[in-house]
């Protein structure tokens, strides 16, 4: 069964992302292995990815508080041992642990052509009092289908990044933020690869990344800028995203490290 109507960012949206809420309080999100998702290999991309685990890891979390309360992501953790390339991917949350302030949700990426995992993560988010206009509540039990017309153009030219000093830049619009008009994690993390992959310039993947996320985003342009740079066979790029309509206000680090292109990976 697949929901006729989707309300999620639009970002969200844009990757495809199909969603169910288990009864066991699980979340379950799947993306295809798109052109425009993957990289030159035919990999999918850690970026899309990591837009997946933000948005199911915040499931899972939120389904774990008070009707009262909500959740925002504070911290993010993804690595891929294995390049995707067939696909689709699945990514399976499941909460463990519930505090009084954070909930922690576990992240498992799985390449359901091969029925293998590939890689793990988690996803720690603090507990809000809900906002007055919460989002219409996805039903449990249905697979919600947030798809949009496939496009052609890379992640990079849909977020429409620009070239900007040690890095790159965009600006807010609305299929970029979250329902409160507030940067979305997955389009932070996006951004961030992309900076750090345009700084390392080599032949490796991004493999992992660690995000922190610090304040919200709201003015705009939002920068990313490559801070720090250590090189090696698995290559560690941190980018400083800050929000320069905002007196530079820091809104998230991210760390990326970038691992040896596996032999054959492309399709």
């Amino acid at each position: 069964m697949v929901a006729a109507v989707s309300n999620a960012p639009g970002i969200v949206r844009h990757i495809g992302t199909r969603i169910l809420l288990r009864d066991d309080g699980s979340v379950a999100g799947w993306i295809d292995t798109r052109d425009d998702l993957c990289d030159e290999s035919g990999a999918l991309q850690i970026s899309a990815l990591g837009c997946l685990a933000d948005v199911i890891g915040g499931f899972a979390c939120n389904r774990a508080t008070p009707d009262e309360k909500w959740v925002m992501t504070g911290d993010l953790s993804l690595t891929l041992p294995v390049a995707l390339v067939a696909g689709p991917a699945r990514i399976e949350a499941s909460v463990d642990s519930v505090g009084s302030s954070s909930v922690v949700a576990g992240v498992t990426v799985i390449d359901e052509s091969v029925d293998r995992i590939v890689g793990s993560g988690s996803v720690s988010c603090r507990i809000r009092t809900a906002p007055e206009s919460r989002p219409d509540l996805t039903p449990v039990g249905v697979v919600v289908d947030h798809a949009v017309a496939v496009e052609t153009s890379s992640l990079a030219e849909h977020l429409r990044l620009r070239e900007h000093e040690n890095g790159v830049a965009l600006d807010l619009r609305d299929e970029l933020t979250n329902p409160w008009g507030i940067l979305h994690g997955g389009v932070t993390i996006m951004g961030a690869v992309e900076a750090a992959s345009r700084a390392h310039g080599g032949p490796g993947r991004p493999a992992s990344i660690l995000i922190r996320y610090l304040s919200p985003g709201r003015g705009g342009p939002i920068v990313f800028s490559v801070s720090t740079m250590v090189p090696g066979d698995l290559a560690l790029v941190r980018v400083d995203v800050v929000d320069a309509g905002d007196a530079d206000r820091l809104v998230a680090q991210v760390d990326v490290h970038f691992a040896r292109r596996e032999q054959g990976a492309g399709r």
